[in-house]
């Protein structure tokens, strides 16, 4: 299935969020195409339980065990969710199929034509939250990144439920908070200044989601 053609629709009825803003679309993914990938990851033996905590007097972060995790004192941790390795998902076809569509000609062309930038595809990080998981403001400044976009795979129960997409323009004094909505993607910018984190998972609820990242061109 090629789905990429409704992607690149959706992205080109929103052209103005970057540099400062961001862009909500929803529907982003054919439903067919969405559905076959929650039935793919919700059973997948491939999930593992990532802790990470931040570096003494540093703003790099370091993988921990859930011990040490535990023991560290609340200002340091850093993030603590599910995630499954790149190294893993061989058999996970249709992510493959969704990673795969980004890395193509065809949306690099459609980027730059929305963007005027040249860039390209680096990576899409799968996570899972669950109760108490979470992910600390951080901007990402690594790998020349330039722009992210997350998709949601699942709906928040609702308000005050945690797992919110929480973006922050500290140059600007805006702020975003995004509730999780199956089929919506968050386009938004990443450079200096611009942050973001996942508020901590309050009810007993999963929170699935795709993170695609992308970088300048060399």
């Amino acid at each position: 299935m090629n789905f990429l053609a409704h992607v690149i629709s959706k992205l080109n009825s929103q052209r103005d969020f970057y540099p400062f803003g961001i862009s909500e679309i929803e529907n982003f993914l054919p439903e067919d195409f969405i559905n076959s990938l929650i039935m793919e990851l919700e059973p997948s033996k491939e999930w593992l339980e990532e802790a990470w905590i931040y570096q003494e007097n540093s703003d790099a972060v370091n993988l921990v065990n859930k011990a040490i995790f535990n023991n560290t004192p609340q200002e340091r941790l850093f993030s603590l969710n599910y995630s499954i390795n790149e190294l893993c998902r061989h058999q996970l076809f249709k992510i493959n199929e969704y990673t795969k569509a980004f890395q193509g000609i065809e949306f690099e062309l459609e980027i730059e034509k929305l963007l005027d930038l040249k860039l390209k595809y680096i990576s899409t990080d799968i996570a899972k939250y669950n109760l108490g998981h979470f992910l600390k403001p951080h901007a990402d400044l690594f790998a020349y990144r330039r722009i992210g976009f997350v998709l949601f795979l699942t709906t928040s129960p609702g308000l005050n439920s945690g797992g919110e997409l929480k973006i922050q323009n500290t140059i600007d004094l805006k702020t975003w908070t995004i509730i999780p909505k199956k089929n919506k993607a968050v386009f938004f910018p990443i450079y200096p200044g611009f942050i973001h984190e996942v508020t901590p998972i309050k009810n007993d609820w999963t929170r699935l989601s795709l993170a695609t990242h992308l970088c300048f061109k060399e």
